[in-house]
């Protein structure tokens, strides 16, 4: 069965994709099926899923660039995020039946794997490309029927990550929320997971010509601040938003190296601020903080935070149940999961392109392993 992969770095197989400067060689490769036995013990709580659509976040441009690493000749699936039909299940399996639809649950809480746990908690795979897989049943979710494989292909990763900021900052309807990064993938699901909760939400972007993508997914105000913009130029920016609502009560920002401590004198005495992330997750990355012009400290954050008792809060993924309420959400009409674009198996190479490397994005690329027509 063939499924779409990251060849290791050989010009001859796949074709080009720019990933952060970086030629990642990306094409289809047979891949062999996976042993699966219901009454062996190991996959006694595990099912045999089929990978019927994919898509990619942020972290998986670091795992690309790794594979270019390897050998000529050597691929890896790639992707944290999937959708799937079960086809097999395990002996002890009765929560899940042959034909359901699933997707991925990345439950995580941050504590020490308790004893008698199932499966560690985190990412369920970074190889969801490959097209059957073996995943334990307690890192998989059942889809609603009215959700389509490509909408669940594209929800899991952000919209769990999404709902667990959302909750534990306790944002409610008469909550002001401001969210950076606004384009970036974890915002678009946290400005949907805000106002199902009914928040007033401003969103800082450095992509003017998205207002009316970002409006349409639920932003009250929107800040443009250029990324290119002196510090002094983008607190300002940042602070005179704050002031017009009276402080922010709480501020989700996917990328902590851009954005602290610019933002912190928007947010009112006794509130919050939670990132889940950071910009430079590799070498190439790294380069890119010198368009952002930063110049702060931990000194200037800490003189920002203490007389104004502000928390300063790390997010990483989130709970089943997070995940659970954005899917129900998302069935009941509540939350916009914007689709960019969607692309067959034999697209691949424009599938890596347009995830990675195209600015024009805006919202989540699938791919489909149907017969879907690039759009």
């Amino acid at each position: 069965m063939l499924s779409v992969v990251a060849f290791g770095g050989s010009p001859q197989f796949g074709g080009g994709v720019d990933v952060d400067g970086v030629a990642v060689r990306i094409g289809l490769a047979p891949t062999a099926p996976p042993d699966f036995h219901p009454d062996r013990l190991a996959h006694r709580r595990s099912a045999l899923l089929e990978v019927t659509a994919f898509s990619c976040n942020y972290r998986d441009r670091t795992f690309l660039l790794r594979y270019q690493q390897h050998p000529a000749g050597r691929f890896s699936p790639f992707g944290s995020e999937f959708a799937a039909r079960v086809r097999a299940v395990g002996a002890e399996v009765s929560e899940l039946q042959v034909g359901d639809r699933v997707v991925s649950d990345h439950h995580h809480t941050g504590e020490p794997l308790p004893a008698g746990a199932e499966v560690e908690g985190g990412i369920a795979t970074n190889r969801s490309s490959r097209r059957l897989l073996v995943m334990s049943v307690a890192k998989l979710l059942r889809v609603p029927d009215t959700i389509d494989d490509t909408t669940a292909a594209a929800i899991s990763l952000n919209a769990q990550t999404a709902y667990s900021m959302v909750r534990r900052l306790g944002v409610a309807a008469d909550s002001e929320l401001l969210i950076t990064a606004a384009s970036s993938n974890t915002s678009i699901f946290a400005i949907g997971a805000a106002r199902a909760a009914g928040a007033r939400v401003t969103v800082l972007t450095g992509s003017p010509s998205r207002r009316a993508e970002l409006e349409a997914i639920g932003a009250n105000d929107i800040v443009h601040v250029p990324h290119a913009a002196e510090s002094a130029a983008r607190q300002d920016a940042i602070a005179s938003a704050g002031r017009a609502v009276g402080g922010f009560d709480a501020v989700i920002d996917p990328f902590y190296d851009i954005h602290l401590p610019y933002i912190l004198r928007a947010i009112r005495a006794g509130g919050s601020y939670m990132t889940c992330g950071l910009l430079a997750q590799s070498p190439q990355m790294q380069s890119r903080l010198a368009t952002f012009k930063l110049d702060h400290t931990l000194h200037d954050v800490m003189l920002e935070i203490l007389p104004r008792n502000i928390a300063i809060v790390g997010n990483c993924i989130g709970l089943r149940s997070d995940l659970s309420r954005a899917l129900d959400d998302r069935a009941a009409g509540r939350l916009t999961v914007p689709i960019d674009s969607v692309f067959g198996a034999s697209d691949c190479v424009a599938f890596a392109r347009r995830t990675f490397s195209d600015p024009g994005r805006f919202g989540k690329v699938v791919l489909h392993y149907g017969d879907t027509v690039s759009t």
